[in-house]
């Protein structure tokens, strides 16, 4: 029987949200298809956060989108492709991101 574990993800952007989705490799992440993702707390414009349950040890790659498809995905500093964010789940862990633009 697999154990399960909480992380929390917390985002931070330059530009203000009215929404932020977190779509990633696993089931509760929507598994890449943002239309199923997770949809993030909005804690102000610019902050967003999203308890996640994964089981232990698993391998956990993701990316922040604002709108259900990916044209709206997070990216670099200079507006450049960003590889995915990853994790191995494990309990009580946070993670904090930086998000500097959007695709649109």
């Amino acid at each position: 029987m697999a154990k399960y574990c909480f992380v929390t993800i917390n985002m931070t952007t330059r530009l203000p949200q009215e929404k932020v989705l977190l779509s990633g490799n696993s089931s509760n992440l929507g598994n890449w298809e943002p239309s199923k993702a997770k949809v993030c707390k909005k804690i102000d414009d610019t902050h967003f956060s999203a308890r996640c349950r994964f089981e232990l040890g698993q391998n956990v790659e993701f990316k922040f989108v604002f709108d259900p498809d990916w044209t709206s995905v997070e990216k670099g500093m200079w507006i450049e492709e960003i590889k995915n964010h990853s994790l191995v789940a494990e309990k009580g862990l946070v993670i904090n991101i930086d998000v500097y633009n959007w695709a649109k």
